[in-house]
Order: structure tokens, then sequence, then C-alpha cells
């Protein structure tokens, strides 16, 4: 969890444009509490704790703030399109999430342009270096990674 943590810290700091995160990542009550819960739930999609938080209170279009380290974070809705979760976006959408929310220049569909963007580009960079899937590499094995063997 701490990594998964520290890895989003870093993601929101850098789509943020502040250090603030990385202040507060040696604080021990550091992205503690519903409000960061919900905007992680929503960075991996996971719906069912979407739901439970809403149901214990959380609003869809709250911010999340550390007062310690002064940090803050991003709407949900922004994390659900940096982190590309589209049944997240639906899900906040038809529970009021404000869609045109502005975080400095920043909106949720220009996060997700964004990001898509950005996606495309590894994708063409990783191909046009011969990148491959895992079963289409020479001498792969037949069955998926992690499967027991035949």
């Amino acid at each position: 969890m701490r990594i998964k943590t520290l890895f989003l810290a870093s993601a929101f700091g850098i789509a943020c444009g502040g250090i603030g995160f990385y202040l507060g990542a040696a604080h021990s009550n550091w992205r503690s509490g519903p409000l960061w819960e919900f905007a992680d739930a929503a960075s991996i999609g996971d719906i069912k704790k979407l739901e439970a938080l809403r149901a214990g209170g959380v609003d869809v279009n709250a911010i999340p703030f550390d007062e310690w380290s002064g940090a803050g974070g991003l709407p949900p809705i922004h994390v659900a399109a940096l982190y590309g979760q589209p049944e997240a976006i639906e899900w906040l959408i038809e529970h009021g999430a404000d869609i045109n929310v502005a975080m400095g220049p920043d909106t949720a569909i220009s996060t997700a342009e964004e990001h898509f963007q950005r996606a495309q580009r590894s994708l063409e960079i990783l191909r046009a270096h011969g990148a491959r899937h895992w079963n289409e590499r020479p001498g792969a094995p037949t069955q998926t990674p992690g499967t027991p063997a035949q």
C-alpha cells in the first residue's frame, strides 16, 4: 500500500505541478481519510469502494487536502481521467460529479486527452522499436504467463 500511495502521490504532484505531495510523504497521516480513499478508488476504478465511501458521506466532487503538508489532490473525476478509468468516470457522472470542474487550466476532458495522446505516442515509439506482446516474442511460451503448464 505504501508503494501505491507514493506512486499516486508522485503522479498527483506532477499533475498538479507542485511538490507539496513529496513534502508530506513522511507524515504518518499522509493521504489518509475518506477523501483520499475516494481518490484512490477513482484511480483504480473500484466502483464498490466509491459506492461505499459515497454511502458514508463522501461528496463526489470533494477534493482531498492534507492540512499538515498543505498538499491538495485532484477532483475524483480528474483522477479517474488521469488513470484512464472509464467505468469510474461514468459512475462519478451518474452520481453528480462536475464534469467541467477546473484545476488551473485543466478539466477532466483535457486530462484524458493529454494522457490518451501520451499513451498513443508511447505505443508508436514502442512499435517503431519492435516491441512485442509477451506471446509474440521469439521462443515465447504457449501459455499465458502465471498459468500452470499443461
